[in-house]
């Protein structure tokens, strides 16, 4: 029986996570803090590592006896705190130290963002040998993340994988998209014809296993870019437009009117936004971080790769899991 232990595991995409490997019959075990909410392991074995991603002493014992090790700890939508970079950098490093210093290293699989490439400046998707331009807060802390685990990978066998947006059962992100487009609007901060990529997230949970399982590891003498890093993105790559008109027919309500703001006024509204919540000590995701990558460019990428390498592939299309999704925030009463 394989044994794997997930950081993160308790958030939106750790869950799925957990929940792919109980199904394959791993023994799991889970990084968690006091307040986190065990409720989400519920008809599941797992077993709870109390600490802290930034406290290697509280999880070098485990590290050590599991197989794998899937990294998703993050501190999201709130890139202007101290602990931003510290969680993402600090806490990835220390990780990968406390993992590569085990008698038997277990394989450490990082999960990344498509925000450590960078946007795209035309309607090619990227491959992961593609040099890495980020342009957020959030893209460079992550693109240096990797860049930390990549330097044990001459003890430490290493995968990255980049995810572009991720949707799904417990996403409360695109929830504000389906929000809109149910009262008749579709707000775009900016240009409306950039492209992006999108996962569902149970697909994604099956490739960041797949990948952890039999993916290729970063090598230190490869002269190939891109090596041991694998995007698991859907094969559309619908417009910020058109993803608005492909929820509503998701929700089976008429096509929203768009409404273009004005990057001025995303760029002031996100301030705002921002500052509001820097005062409650909240995170929000419609920060000044986030306008910025989304007036960069189009957020797209191939997975061709992993295609290839892990015969991954999403279950069912964009538009049946756009379906799926709605009624699955229509049965919780979020719609």
């Amino acid at each position: 029986m394989a044994r794997t232990l997930v950081t993160g595991a308790t958030g939106f995409i750790g869950r799925h996570v957990v929940r792919e490997l109980a199904s394959l019959g791993h023994e799991v075990r889970a990084l968690v803090r006091p307040t986190s909410n065990l409720s989400v392991f519920d008809g599941l074995e797992v077993r709870t590592v109390l600490g802290d991603i930034l406290d290697p002493e509280s999880y070098r014992e485990d590290v050590s006896q599991v197989d794998h090790v899937i990294h998703l700890a993050s501190l999201l939508k709130m890139p202007w705190s101290r602990e931003f970079a510290t969680v993402h950098i600090e806490g990835t490093s220390r990780l990968a130290a406390a993992c590569a210093a085990a008698h038997a290293p277990p394989t450490l699989l990082v999960v990344s963002s498509l925000a450590a490439l960078g946007p795209s400046h035309s309607v090619d998707a990227p491959g992961e040998a593609r040099p890495a331009t980020p342009v957020s807060a959030y893209g460079r802390a992550k693109r240096e993340a990797e860049l930390r685990a990549a330097s044990f990978c001459e003890r430490l066998p290493v995968t990255v994988v980049r995810p572009p947006a991720v949707y799904g059962p417990w996403d409360r992100t695109l929830l504000q998209l389906f929000r809109s487009v149910g009262r008749g609007l579709h707000l775009v901060p900016g240009n409306a014809d950039l492209q992006m990529s999108l996962v569902q997230v149970e697909d994604l949970a099956a490739g960041i296993v797949a990948a952890a399982l039999r993916g290729e590891r970063i090598e230190s003498k490869s002269t190939e870019p891109g090596s041991g890093v694998y995007h698991l993105a859907g094969e559309e790559r619908p417009t910020y437009e058109a993803l608005g008109s492909l929820v509503a027919a998701a929700m089976d309500v008429s096509s929203p009117r768009l409404v273009k703001i004005p990057k001025l006024v995303a760029r002031s509204a996100a301030t705002i936004s921002e500052a509001a919540a820097r005062v409650r000590k909240r995170p929000t995701v419609f920060n000044r971080d986030k306008i910025l990558e989304a007036h960069s460019g189009h957020w797209i990428c191939s997975s061709d790769k992993a295609r290839q390498d892990l015969g991954w592939h999403p279950l069912r299309d964009l538009q049946s899991r756009l379906k799926e999704t709605a009624l699955w925030y229509r049965e919780r009463g979020w719609l």
